[in-house]
């Protein structure tokens, strides 16, 4: 399978509108761990990069693509799933126009936020502490500290707002549904390769 990411479209999204270059570089650092434990190619395109025109580079087992100054990522994703609509694509965008351009292709898309939880759950798992009074969150010190452990007890009463969206991301794909459409088993057949 072959997965292209809107490069900015994601990090901001995880990051807010500003995307700092460590940041950018610590994803492409966990998009070359996921490349460790999965056998997909991944791409990741930005907007923009050193030259006027479109530039490749390999990191850590990632294709990081730039558009240059003349055409935006968006074009490029949609001008290479277009040149490769006989392939399997994952497309990680929440951009309307690319869902649409390559879904037309019958390229599945999916969320940037649900994509970037699934990888940093398969390349970073979460260690659980069993019988915890503070339930998934580990207190690291024996000292006791009454606001720390008031802080902890509410901390771990708190849903996050990536598993939030992962489950309703799952219930909007119908896979918490037995009947599902054709199109909704395929997606699903995608995504559980991830």
């Amino acid at each position: 399978m072959i997965i292209m990411i809107d490069g900015y479209n994601l990090l901001k999204k995880i990051h807010g509108p500003q995307v700092t270059e460590s940041q950018r570089a610590a994803f492409v650092n966990l998009l070359g761990a996921y490349l460790k434990r999965r056998q997909h190619k991944v791409y990741i395109v930005f907007d923009g990069g050193p030259c006027l025109n479109p530039m490749k580079e390999k990191q850590k087992g990632v294709s990081v693509w730039y558009s240059g100054e003349y055409q935006s990522a968006d074009d490029l994703i949609i001008s290479y799933v277009r040149e490769h609509k006989n392939k399997e694509f994952l497309v990680i965008t929440l951009d309307r126009e690319i869902r649409q351009k390559v879904g037309e292709c019958r390229a599945e898309t999916a969320d940037p936020v649900f994509f970037y939880q699934k990888i940093q759950d398969l390349c970073h798992p979460k260690v659980v502490a069993h019988n915890n009074q503070y339930g998934n969150i580990q207190k690291l010190s024996d000292e006791h500290n009454p606001d720390l452990d008031s802080l902890m007890h509410e901390a771990a009463s708190m849903k996050t707002p990536f598993k939030d969206e992962k489950e309703n991301y799952l219930e909007k794909i119908g896979m918490s549904s037995d009947r599902q459409s054709k199109k909704e088993k395929a997606h699903k057949r995608v995504i559980d390769k991830l």
